[in-house]
């Protein structure tokens, strides 16, 4: 793979990637995985945990089939937490959190579930113009206006 190809697909230079303490390796990718399923946090912040950056976790979203894969299956379970969290401060109204932002975070990974659905029924007469007609009303516009200008 020639240099610029390998930038390309990793976002990393060839002998320019992390430290070796801060790469992604399959230890560090199962501790991510772990923690991001089981807990109702961002994917920063298990990073951090886990020592690594969100820029390398989404690299090899994009660049490794399997953990991206395993990554969608932790996102899921991620937010079935967030989900239950919204439940739990639903019914006990003495829990601390932002409900808000609760919604916000499960309208945007559940939008089939939590989007706002909207009926707009329109009253009025539907007219139809078509290119033909728009252009003679146009012609008979522009005829007009020097008339109007004398």
């Amino acid at each position: 793979m020639s240099k610029s190809k390998t930038v390309k697909a990793t976002g990393v230079a060839p002998g320019r990637g992390p430290p070796p303490e801060e790469r992604f390796t399959p230890e560090k990718k199962r501790q991510f995985l772990e923690l991001y399923r089981h807990a109702a946090t961002t994917v920063a912040k298990c990073a951090e945990v886990v020592g690594i950056s969100t820029v390398s976790v989404f690299t090899h979203v994009r660049s490794d089939p399997a953990f991206a894969k395993a990554y969608e299956l932790a996102k899921e379970l991620n937010t079935d937490h967030v989900e239950e969290m919204l439940y739990e401060h639903a019914l006990d109204k003495s829990q601390p959190g932002n409900l808000i932002a609760i919604f916000g975070v499960l309208k945007a990974r559940r939008p089939e579930k939590y989007r706002e659905v909207h009926k707009v029924e329109h009253a009025g007469q539907l007219v139809m113009v078509t290119a033909d007609a728009l252009a003679q009303a146009r012609q008979r516009t522009q005829q007009e206006q020097p008339r109007a200008l004398n």
